[in-house]
């Protein structure tokens, strides 16, 4: 992980524009076309859960902003974003997956 510059960094004005805020995060939605991976994943018997979380954190781990996270009063931008999921279980219990 590399601590990011705040005297250089191009979203310092937005930084020091919600670091104080009580929840200074946001997040942004958008609908995406799964159908062709939904059924390659099911015409070859694989998880569409495993192969959309795989594809995700691909996707994630391309963009440099996906990865950065406030640390006490630092921006840090991670080398790597990693996943983890709730997975219930036949037994009505639940264990917790990490990607």
């Amino acid at each position: 992980m590399k601590k990011i510059d705040l005297n250089t960094w191009k979203r310092k004005v937005q930084f020091n524009f919600f670091k104080d805020f009580d929840d200074p995060f946001f997040s942004a939605t958008s609908d995406i076309k799964c159908t062709k991976a939904y059924l390659k994943s099911k015409d070859e018997k694989n998880s569409f859960f495993t192969c959309y979380m795989h594809k995700a954190l691909l996707a994630i781990n391309e963009i440099p902003e996906f990865k950065t996270r406030i640390i006490d009063e630092d921006v840090i931008e991670f080398e790597k974003i990693n996943g983890s999921t709730t997975v219930f279980k036949k037994d009505e219990t639940f264990s917790f997956c990490f990607f």
